[in-house]
């Protein structure tokens, strides 16, 4: 097991792997105004008529197996093994699927490898893992016993995020730096 204070999480869905993207183009033949938009985080909330279409897309056997990876992703995470770090996924399961964790493992091993795929955190409750941050599109995160510091990724819907550290897509020139910092603020919270 690496040193928690190498390890960064990394969320699948929404950083890694575009789930918006996969709901709006298997909706949009019969939903022709939904899309990828401000509020898509809770697709279903930010588009109440058709949470139950949305549901069902996501539910469906299949769903988490055929998403893309989100752009640059590939890269920014090979770019994490090349800064010395250990990256590990950190997603929550959908609890409407039955099959989401053993869909979003398949996914991790054609797309990053079976050692990926047999390390990834797939929980609930994302605070208990180890780690000095948690790379995640979900705007904030309440998690005082956890240790790690949570880096927003960039997305529409998380600007009004009060986070301290945010990660402007994969390619943004201060993950490096970033990283450092909270890599630092991990190491000060220990002591």
């Amino acid at each position: 097991m690496a040193d928690s204070s190498q390890v960064v999480l990394v969320d699948m869905d929404g950083v890694l792997a575009d789930f918006d993207l996969a709901v709006v183009e298997a909706l949009k033949p019969t939903c022709p105004d939904i899309h990828v938009g401000p509020s898509s985080h809770r697709m279903h909330l930010a588009f109440p008529a058709y949470a139950e279409q949305i549901r069902a897309v996501a539910s469906a056997r299949g769903f988490f197996r055929g998403l893309k990876p989100i752009e640059d992703a590939l890269a920014g995470w090979r770019l994490l093994e090349e800064l010395g770090y250990r990256p590990r996924i950190c997603s929550s399961p959908l609890v409407s699927h039955p099959d989401c964790e053993g869909e979003k493992r398949a996914w991790l091993a054609e797309t990053l490898g079976e050692q990926v795929a047999r390390e990834a955190h797939i929980v609930r409750d994302k605070c208990p893992c180890p780690g000095f941050a948690l790379i995640d599109d979900i705007p904030s995160m309440e998690c005082a016993s956890s240790g790690w510091r949570h880096i927003v990724f960039d997305k529409t819907y998380n600007q009004q995020s009060q986070a301290p550290y945010r990660l402007r897509g994969w390619l943004d020139p201060n993950l490096p730096d970033l990283l450092i910092d909270a890599q630092r603020g991990y190491r000060e919270g220990l002591g």
